[in-house]
């Protein structure tokens, strides 16, 4: 990580920083010893920022959760391995109910309910991680 040291006068503010540094990772800010900005790039930026919508949406559930991949985004179902587009797929694979996918998956039937919502409101983005992980595993070779 690069450090830059900016001292505070009347003028304003002017700092020149090139892609190259950027791309190198994150740029403190400091003032005298104490770090008061970061710089980071809008790429890392722009993750970040999905990243804090998909943990703030995550909150707002009682059994989703985040968790941590290189790619996915999708909330997983607490206390399982399990994202919401895998219990989708198989909910409609096996032309389960509400209640059968409760019953065959031992979940609360909330779970699947809340999972089902969830869904609902982010179809683009499971559909979307779906095609991905197709892509993926074609390249690796797998028939999918």
């Amino acid at each position: 990580m690069k450090t830059l040291i900016l001292k505070e006068t009347q003028a304003s503010y002017t700092l020149a920083i090139d892609e190259a540094t950027l791309a190198k990772g994150p740029v403190q800010v400091l003032r005298g010893e104490h770090i008061i900005g970061v710089l980071v790039s809008p790429d890392e930026y722009k993750l970040f920022r999905a990243w804090r919508q998909e943990r703030d949406a995550a909150q707002a559930y009682q059994y989703l959760v985040a968790r941590p991949h290189s790619w996915r985004r999708q909330l997983c179902l607490k206390g399982r391995n399990i994202t919401v587009g895998q219990l989708i797929s198989t909910i409609q694979a096996n032309h389960l109910t509400l209640e059968q996918a409760a019953d065959d998956l031992e979940l609360p039937v909330e779970q699947v309910k809340e999972a089902l919502a969830y869904y609902e409101s982010h179809r683009d983005l499971i559909e979307t991680e779906a095609r991905e992980e197709a892509a993926r595993l074609a390249a690796k070779g797998y028939t999918v």
